[in-house]
């Protein structure tokens, strides 16, 4: 005689804006192949962006998106005539991909009443309904063994990100997205289930490992060693290894295409401590097209990041091509960064012009340390 909700508010706790639930099966329920439906009802307004997915359960081996995402919904506030379905996995190319379908009320919103979600998942494909019509399928190919393994449920509702982009003085709250039921069924005519693929990290982890990476770090700053580069976003750049240098003999060519948004972060094997650098700077040395005004630069650990506008800081040249950049890492903890275990000590997205559009360009990036307070 109820049903679930999860609450988006605003909130007066230090440091955050908004509050929200996710919940998740993961280490108490997971399933593979049938078929998966939910009863619910979205919220509504700029910034909101409520989703039912699932995540594969080898997430731990593998991180996002070699462990796999099937997003059964996702709907972005401010446009609630249209629902989506999608998928996230690594490619035979070492890429980060997707294929995504949407459906679209003629006339109403999604967000005006109770709708149900729901996939068909086989060996061979999987179908994406709302109340019972299909609009979405997808052939799963031998570079899809993300989808020929277990995955676990998760419900959400988020506040802002890259695709909804945050609330505006339209917004309302709170927002509640209002769940059903939701259930999950066993395919009794399938015969012959294979079993679960073996795991390979190697073909299956997106980006370029340390032999690469290591090209942009300093030397001597022992703590990045462990490291690879993985690149995210319908704009991310071609990444090589260039020997034009201020470190050592190689650094790191981005090349971007512009147009849309993008970036490529060092992501390292096991979170560390760098609590020691409190009151210390990130350095990084880079060699920029003029066309490119500003980035977005970015640094995760688990719980929080910080991302701060590279315009923000000061340079200086060093020699004809590189300028060094330095830049406080009290900013990036400021904003939710926790030094205590940093696993993405380095990112560089959106390259914007000087009126704050997308643009492209070739950008070396070296010598990536950081560095302690006299």
């Amino acid at each position: 005689d109820s049903v679930l909700f999860i609450e988006a508010n605003e909130t007066q706790i230090e440091e955050l804006e908004y509050t929200s639930t996710k919940l998740t099966t993961e280490n108490l329920f997971t399933f593979r192949f049938g078929k998966v439906e939910a009863r619910i009802k979205l919220p509504y307004g700029q910034g909101i962006w409520p989703a039912f997915w699932t995540l594969g359960s080898n997430k731990p081996e593998i991180d996002w998106p070699g462990c796999g995402e099937i997003d059964i919904l996702e709907m972005i506030g401010g446009a609630e005539e249209t629902v989506h379905g999608n998928i996230h996995y690594v490619n035979s190319d070492h890429e980060h991909d997707e294929n995504l379908g949407t459906s679209t009320f003629v006339e109403g919103k999604y967000s005006d009443d109770y709708h149900l979600y729901s996939i068909e998942w086989s060996p061979a494909n999987i179908k994406w309904f709302v109340d019972g019509e299909s609009y979405h399928e997808i052939e799963i190919t031998d570079d899809m063994k993300e989808f020929l393994r277990s995955h676990y449920l998760i419900l959400n509702v988020a506040v802002g990100g890259y695709w909804p982009g945050s609330p505006d003085e339209t917004s309302v709250f709170p927002q509640k997205m209002y769940v059903d039921y939701v259930r999950v069924y066993r395919d009794t005519t399938l015969t012959n289930i294979p079993d679960e693929p073996v795991l390979d990290v190697d073909e299956e982890t997106m980006g370029l490992g340390s032999s690469s990476a290591l090209a942009a770090i300093n030397r001597d700053f022992t703590a990045f060693h462990n490291i690879k580069i993985v690149k995210y976003g319908p704009a991310s750049p071609d990444i090589s290894v260039s020997t034009v240098a201020i470190d050592g003999e190689t650094s790191i060519l981005a090349v971007y295409d512009g147009g849309n948004w993008g970036g490529f972060w060092f992501e390292l094997d096991v979170a560390i401590d760098m609590s020691q650098y409190h009151n210390g700077n990130l350095i990084v040395m880079l060699d920029v097209p003029e066309n490119i005004a500003d980035f977005e630069v970015k640094l995760e650990s688990t719980g929080g990041f910080g991302s701060v506008n590279l315009l923000n800081y000061s340079s200086e040249p060093v020699d004809n091509n590189f300028e060094k950049f330095t830049i406080p890492l009290a900013d990036f903890v400021a904003l939710g960064l926790y030094l205590e275990n940093i696993h993405i000590p380095f990112a560089l997205w959106n390259p914007k012009d000087s009126e704050g559009e997308y643009t492209g360009g070739n950008v070396l990036v070296d010598n990536i340390y950081f560095e302690l307070s006299d």
